[in-house]
């Protein structure tokens, strides 16, 4: 994973990498980040129907998550789709036949509106 202060940044990896971790990796890192945030957000959870729209759309090679803020303050992500050229694809080529507002602005497909965990957690998850 290319460290954030690389003198030259690169947009995304050459060829696709296993980005798969084990169970025991995934619950050390999440352990980790609630331990030294224990006031922030655990997760965020998307329904499927919208990443598979997001990832089906032309030209598509990835995604990439951004974090932000709404105007109340609170913890947001935005998920948008990546090109092979690791360009966020935030315009379409072509007038997309779902989703009202990608077809009425010619907009890609972006998501936010995540449920955050807590309150929305499974209660025996080990993350």
């Amino acid at each position: 994973m290319a460290n954030y202060k690389d003198k030259q940044p690169r947009r995304i990896p050459t060829k696709p990498q296993d980005q798969r971790i084990s169970l025991a990796r995934a619950v050390d890192l999440t352990k980790r980040h609630q331990r030294s945030s224990p006031a922030s957000e655990k997760a965020g959870f998307f329904f499927g129907a919208w990443i598979t729209e997001l990832l089906a759309q032309p030209g598509v090679y990835g995604m990439r998550i951004y974090h932000g803020l709404d105007e109340k303050g609170q913890y947001r992500m935005v998920l948008v789709a990546v090109d092979k050229e690791g360009n966020d694809i935030v315009k379409t080529r072509k007038v997309l036949k779902t989703g009202a507002v990608a077809r009425a602005f010619n907009d890609a497909i972006l998501l936010d509106g995540h449920w955050p965990c807590p309150p929305f957690c499974p209660p025996e998850s080990p993350l």
